[in-house]
């Protein structure tokens, strides 16, 4: 058993080019290896981080889109309005029908059933029978 001069036992053996006596430690190549390894375990993380927030995202603002429909036509049948509801890529807006003249009335001014517009990750698309319909050439008609 090797000691040092003080006395401490080592396990180092001072011959060169031996397998205990060689310096500890990583070779560049593994320590690129386990960067990489990392750097795409926290790459599919924050995918599907991003995921799951746009998809609760679009849960949320489905949710909204329908409570204010409900709430539209609770109203309408309360107070015996008639309530339309327009579409565009970017978002929505309600209207009501003044019976006196019989003519559609946006309610950009209301808190509740005012224009809403959607985050700019988000469009709005309608589709009948599985054809895609313009909006925005039918919000120019």
């Amino acid at each position: 058993m090797p000691t040092s001069e003080t006395g401490i036992w080592t396990n180092r053996c001072d011959r060169p080019g031996s397998a205990a006596g060689a310096a500890g430690g990583f070779t560049l190549l593994e320590l690129l290896v386990v960067v990489t390894i990392i750097g795409i375990f926290l790459g599919v993380a924050m995918l599907s981080t991003d995921l799951v927030n746009f998809d609760r995202k679009m849960e949320r603002e489905m949710g909204r889109l329908d409570t204010l429909l409900r709430f539209a036509s609770e109203e309408g049948l309360m107070e015996s309005h008639d309530f339309g509801v327009e579409f565009f890529t970017d978002g929505y807006r309600f209207f009501v029908l003044d019976q006196a003249t019989g003519s559609w009335r946006a309610l950009a001014d209301d808190d509740v059933l005012g224009v809403r517009r959607l985050d700019d990750d988000m469009t709005l698309e309608l589709t009948i029978e599985d054809r895609i319909v313009d909006l925005e050439a039918l919000a120019k008609e």
